[in-house]
């Protein structure tokens, strides 16, 4: 029996976290629509994500090369994501959209540079 190795595996699912993020990037515009009118809030929300990610690529980057402990932060990063991006669904008012948002550019910002 053949055992798939743990950075293949961290590969595989790293490219399906990518996927998911990217299919998000499409259809965010479209799910903030349903839940606001207005272009501002909705430029917002879409941007929210990526701010949060970047300063959380930054700051989770750095703990991770002191700590040494990657795979742990993995682990973490995958588990918030599932979490945050399931809160998308449920959201149905502007600031719960945000907040989601935000988590998820928080939790995706964990696992990227680990």
């Amino acid at each position: 029996m053949q055992y798939i190795s743990i950075s293949n595996f961290v590969r595989g699912a790293t490219f399906f976290q990518h996927a998911g993020i990217s299919i998000t990037f499409v259809f965010m515009p479209i799910i903030a629509k349903g839940v606001t009118d207005s272009l501002f809030e909705i430029g917002i929300i879409v941007a929210a994500f990526s701010f949060a990610q970047i300063l959380s690529e930054i700051y989770f980057g750095r703990v991770s090369d002191k700590k040494g402990i990657r795979l742990q932060f993995i682990r973490i990063g995958f588990i918030g994501c599932a979490i945050t991006f399931g809160l998308h669904y449920f959201a149905d008012d502007p600031t719960l959209l945000l907040q989601a948002r935000i988590g998820a550019g928080i939790t995706t910002g964990i696992v990227i540079p680990a």
